[in-house]
């Protein structure tokens, strides 16, 4: 298992609370497993990445956003139903339970809300994601994990930390490919009751695409690769835009059933700057 641990990339988007945590305990066991590289809004100025949109939307755009956002309105009106109905235990999504006539108006509140956060702050980190990605990639590594800037572990004892990526790994390497969302986002955890989807006390298979948030996941190489191969039409809040690729390509996704990350501006400890992004 030790072998498989040092396999572990890690990226962190933006400088993280963790970052800073950890870097203080150097000789800590899970700052040698996490060893991140920290991709900032600095790598899109150095690379010359500028927002596409900057002026008024076009109709080729604004039908992409439409198309991409009916791709995966399945797991975005689940989603919305179940926190509007403070049910957080989420069934897998499925687009035929989609009524006909409900179809349209859910796939027009969305592209509004899409439209609504397309910004040059929500493309950048877009972009950040993709980075940390690529450069995984390039990194030969089997998997990785990357964490956003409000990613804070939920027990950060770093040994306990240690054991619990260590356990998590273990199962991702038997799964072997796919997306695995290890966060806590939403306060959703996966409905195991049906063996055709659960996969022991670990991991619960959902529908391909249907993430919690992109604040912190593991990935294996194919699924890494398979997010990069799309960049052309970025046109989606890097959650949703995810997903999206996710569910195009009918990628396996999974929910740890214990997750090890909270998503710090959803709880509260950080303040969020989702609105000044949608700006």
């Amino acid at each position: 298992m030790a072998s498989d641990l040092a396999g572990l990339a890690s990226y962190l988007i933006h400088y993280s609370p963790l970052v800073d945590r950890l870097k203080s305990q150097t000789d800590s066991a899970s700052w040698k497993i996490l060893s991140p590289t920290v991709i900032t809004e600095q790598h899109s100025i150095k690379e010359g990445l500028q927002f596409p949109y900057a002026g008024d939307l076009g109709p080729l755009t604004r039908a992409e956003i439409m198309a991409q956002c009916s791709e995966i309105i399945h797991i975005l009106s689940l989603h919305s139903e179940s926190i509007r109905r403070e049910n957080f235990v989420i069934r897998r999504a499925d687009l035929r339970k989609i009524s006909f006539g409900n179809y349209h108006k859910l796939a027009l509140d969305y592209y509004l809300q899409a439209m609504a956060a397309h910004s040059r702050k929500n493309y950048e980190l877009t972009c950040q994601h993709l980075k940390a990605i690529e450069l995984f990639i390039k990194s030969g590594k089997d998997y990785c994990l990357i964490l956003e800037d409000d990613a804070i572990p939920i027990n950060d004892n770093p040994l306990i930390l240690e054991k619990e990526l260590e356990e998590c790994l273990r199962c991702v390497y038997k799964l072997n490919e796919g997306y695995f969302d290890i966060s806590n986002s939403l306060g959703f955890s996966a409905y195991r009751d049906d063996s055709t989807y659960s996969l022991g006390p670990t991991f619960t298979q959902m529908a391909a695409g249907q993430t919690r948030c992109a604040s912190s996941y593991l990935l294996s190489r194919r699924t890494a690769n398979l997010i990069v191969s799309k960049t052309d039409n970025i046109v989606l809040p890097v959650d949703w835009h995810i997903s999206y690729i996710l569910c195009r390509f009918s990628c396996p996704t999974f929910w740890y059933n214990k997750p090890i990350f909270a998503q710090g501006s959803q709880s509260g400890q950080f303040s969020s700057n989702q609105a000044l992004r949608n700006k």
